[in-house]
Formats: C-alpha cells, sequence, structure tokens
C-alpha cells in the first residue's frame, strides 16, 4: 500500500510554527499552496497566531486568475497584510520588501520543468536573500514528474524568465533542491532551512495519494505536467497547445492539421510511453480562438518510460515534415524577451529549432540532449531516500 506523502508546508503548520512566534514573516505563495487537503497554507497560518507582514506570489496572481506571457497583477493590501507581485514591475522582492523582515517561508507547487517560472521566481528569491539577515525556510513539496531528467542545458546567451539558470528542461529537484542548488552554485551567503516532506522519495505524482490543486490556469491536473515539458514548446508556434480548452498541453493542433493523419505519423515513431490520439477542439481564446483545430489528444501510458521533451520536439519535426512553412515560429516578445525567438528562450538555444527544420534523424535528437550531463548533479543535492545525499 502506498503511504500518502506529507509536505514541509503541513509538518511546519502541525508542529514547527511555535517556533516562529513573535517573527516578523513573509510568505511566497498563492492560492493553491493548501495544506491538509482543506485551507491554504496562508489560513493556516493564520489561525496558528503568526505575524505574516507580507505575501509575496509569482506570475499568475495569487489569485492564479491571469494567463500566460506578461499577464502582469497589481499589488494589494488585503486585513493589513501587503501582497506583492513578483512577476511585472519586480521580479524578486525590493531591498524595502524585506525591511523588517526576519523570515521568508517559500510554499509553492512546482511542476518540474524548467520554463514554469517558479524556478526563477524562486532563483531571483534566493539571490536577493544573499547577505540579508532574513532567513528562507523552503516548506518542500513534490516534484510531479519525480526525479526524472531530460533536455539540453539553457545555453548563456539564451538565458530568459524561462530559462534563467543552465538546467535541462525536466531538472529532477523539489523546490529545496532546487534552492540548494542555486545557493551553492551562485556561492551566496543564505540563512536556508528545509522543511522536508515525509514518504516522499522522489515518486511521480500519481503515487503520492494526494490530490492536485492547478499551481496555475492552464496546470488543471498532474497528468498535464507529465507531457507539458514537451507540448510548451508548442508556445513558440503558431500551433494552439489547448490553452482555451479544458485540457491544455494534452491537447495541440490548428485549422490545417489532419488530426487522424498527424496521429498515424506519430504513432509510427514508437516514442516511449505515450500515445496520440485523433482529436478536434475550438479553442475559446488564445491562438485560433472560435476556428475548428484538428490535432491530437496525447495520452500518457506510462510516465515512468515516457521521455516528454523529446516527444514535444519530434512533434514539431513531423508537423513540419507534413506541412512545411505552414508551422511557423512566432516572433518576439515572448516573457520580455524583445529579440530573440520564443522558441528559442524555450528550449535554451537555437539548435532545437535547427533540429526540427533541418535535422535528419532521431540520433541527431539524441546527442543534443545527452541526459547524463545533469543527472549526477540531481544526485549531488537530492535530500531524500531516493539517493545517498552528499549535502543533508
Amino acid at each position: 500500500m502506498k503511504e500518502k506523502t506529507i509536505f514541509g508546508t503541513e509538518i511546519f503548520c502541525e508542529r514547527e510554527y511555535e517556533k516562529y512566534r513573535g517573527k516578523n514573516i513573509a510568505i511566497l505563495l498563492n492560492q493553491s499552496s493548501i495544506v491538509f487537503d482543506r485551507e491554504t497554507t496562508l489560513e493556516c497560518l493564520l489561525k496558528k497566531g503568526l505575524e505574516i507582514k507580507k505575501v509575496f506570489f509569482p506570475q499568475h496572481g495569487f489569485y492564479q486568475d491571469k494567463q500566460d506571457n506578461m499577464k502582469e497583477s497589481e499589488d494589494m493590501k488585503i486585513n493589513g497584510i501587503e501582497f506583492i507581485s513578483l512577476y511585472g514591475k519586480k521580479f524578486a522582492p525590493a531591498k524595502e520588501d524585506l525591511e523588517g523582515i526576519d523570515i521568508i517561508l517559500y510554499d509553492l507547487q512546482d511542476v518540474g520543468t524548467r520554463i514554469y517560472t517558479f524556478v526563477s521566481t524562486l532563483f531571483l528569491l534566493v539571490k536577493a536573500l544573499d547577505k540579508t539577515d532574513v532567513k528562507l525556510i523552503v516548506l518542500d513539496r513534490p516534484n510531479p514528474l519525480g526525479r526524472k531528467v531530460e533536455g539540453n542545458l539553457v545555453e548563456e546567451d539564451f538565458r530568459s524568465f524561462v530559462g534563467i539558470y543552465s538546467l535541462p528542461m525536466v531538472y529532477g529537484m523539489t523546490p529545496a533542491e532546487l534552492a540548494f542548488f542555486f545557493i551553492e552554485r551562485e556561492g551566496l551567503h543564505v540563512d536556508y532551512e528545509v522543511l522536508k516532506m515525509k514518504n516522499w522519495k522522489g515518486a511521480f505524482y500519481e503515487d503520492t495519494e494526494r490530490f492536485w490543486y492547478p499551481p496555475s490556469p492552464n496546470m488543471p491536473h498532474y497528468f498535464t505536467s507529465y507531457i507539458y515539458p514537451g507540448t510548451v514548446l508548442l508556445e513558440g508556434t503558431n500551433i494552439s497547445e489547448g490553452r482555451g480548452t479544458t485540457r491544455p498541453f494534452e491537447i495541440f493542433g490548428a485549422p490545417f492539421i489532419d488530426g487522424e493523419l498527424l496521429s498515424k505519423e506519430l504513432n509510427s515513431l514508437k516514442l516511449q510511453g505515450v500515445y496520440f490520439i485523433p482529436y478536434y477542439f475550438t479553442p475559446t481564446f488564445n491562438k485560433w480562438k472560435g476556428k475548428l483545430c484538428g490535432g491530437i489528444f496525447i495520452r500518457v501510458l506510462d510516465v515512468r518510460a515516457s521521455e516528454p521533451y523529446k516527444t514535444g520536439i519530434l512533434i514539431l519535426k513531423k508537423i513540419r515534415e507534413i506541412y512545411g512553412d505552414k508551422l511557423k515560429w512566432t516572433p518576439p516578445p515572448y516573457e520580455y524577451e524583445k529579440e530573440k525567438l520564443p522558441i528559442d528562450i524555450i528550449t535554451g538555444g537555437s539548435k532545437v529549432r535547427e533540429f526540427i527544420d533541418e535535422g535528419e534523424g532521431i540520433k541527431d535528437l539524441d546527442e543534443l540532449l545527452d541526459n547524463d550531463k545533469f543527472e549526477n548533479i540531481v544526485k549531488t543535492f537530492g535530500l531524500y531516500d531516493s539517493f545517498d545525499s552528499k549535502i543533508y
């Protein structure tokens, strides 16, 4: 029988909070930061009588009411608490935001994919805390993709808010492990503590026995996170990634695509862990709004065997082969990058785009991805029993 994973924030709310009575606390979260499957972390901490002075929140807003790509939220004040956006006017707490704060708690459910901007928010947070007296406590949550690692590293010249560090698309670490990785690699001086989860050993989210609360508007189910590292590439194209439907990233298409033909061609590749089913849909917003799109529903049969990033690249490669110039790379701006192509910002360089346009075969792609480059790093910073940690 599977053991239920207990989140770091639940351990904090149950017993650790007592240590921090009388401290001035800030917290970085959104409304999906749920504890005990019944209330938000913020609600729980306020009930415990802690002094929550400020709430920082990431892309999509505290209420997750903002869509993708430069849709900004305003700061606000609720019941005397300042709510400060870290997406738009600023991307990290300013010096004045940290004045009088003793502790920052970090409690966001990430999705294990580098382009998901919570990664960049975490990186900029630890940079902002360098050489300050503010303590950072990461209340750890699962990486829904477990220890899966996949993808090329971001090239220096292609760093952006969706690729702020040299990570692969799928990086195999929890938020707490990732924070420590950033601190160590950057040589930062941060008073840092982790509240580890219980009963998590690198499991995929389906094995945690926990309900999924969507951390952003287009991440409705943990199944979405299983294919997102591949289909997020569609954001750099004129192909709908399913925004404006109830299953974004699991479905994709465009008016010029024949779903039956494309599914047959993709299934002939015999990609691991996935199956492609013809699917037609009409987006209610975003690309091809109000237009009938032919496309695909991607069924993830086995997340352990699947290679989502490779799958996404080969989807685009096949669309290019069948439809030629009907597949278009969208121009900038994209996530505050105004010059480089969005597809290059998403993939962390130009090589993936060049493979899709000109590459000869899967062998070329395997050489490009070379996942071994990052797997040993993940083992080094592992906090849980799935690895023998060299750090803790």
